[in-house]
């Protein structure tokens, strides 16, 4: 069997657990991928001016390498840790003048509304590396693959990224 570990994340930051599992462990690199990420977006549930924003909610990762840039686009606004399995329609509907920076997706699949401005991005790729045990076998041709992926929690969208398998003749 392999699997994929995080190498590092869209904003180019290292996963040092992936370091720790590679030296306490004899694992082969199978191969080095690349995962393109989208671009993020400042959404909220009605149009509002970032300038009359209240709080702007984001993973951690993200305001930290934003805050400059979130301090001069929406300067009344508190910056808040998003919590990864926040329900972002319940979070925007609780305040009407906070808005969150998710990906696109996320933004059209819960119909918020994408507020005019642009945020920046350092890099838009995510790495993994594809390892197995040493010594173990090259492909067999049985061999079986486990994918990980995150949804946003929105109607459909389990159905739209399994569609993908089978637009691609994929037999999950």
């Amino acid at each position: 069997s392999c699997g994929m570990l995080p190498l590092s994340d869209a904003t180019g930051a290292v996963d040092f657990p992936t370091f720790h599992a590679m030296a306490m462990a004899e694992l082969r690199v199978s191969a080095d991928v690349r995962v393109r990420e989208e671009t993020f977006v400042i959404a909220s549930s009605a149009v509002i001016v970032p300038g009359g924003l209240r709080a702007v909610h984001a993973p951690l990762a993200v305001l930290s390498r934003l805050e400059s840039w979130l301090a001069a686009t929406a300067p009344n606004a508190a910056l808040v840790k998003l919590h990864e399995h926040a329900d972002l329609r319940e979070l925007l509907n609780a305040d009407k003048q906070a808005a969150v920076i998710c990906t696109t997706t996320e933004a059209n699949a819960l119909r918020l509304a994408i507020l005019p401005c642009n945020v920046p991005r350092a890099q838009s790729t995510a790495r993994f590396l594809v390892v197995s045990p040493v010594g173990q076998a090259l492909a067999s041709g049985s061999d079986r693959t486990l994918i990980f992926f995150r949804l946003v929690h929105a109607s459909g969208e389990l159905a739209k990224a399994l569609n993908t398998f089978n637009m691609h003749s994929v037999n999950v």
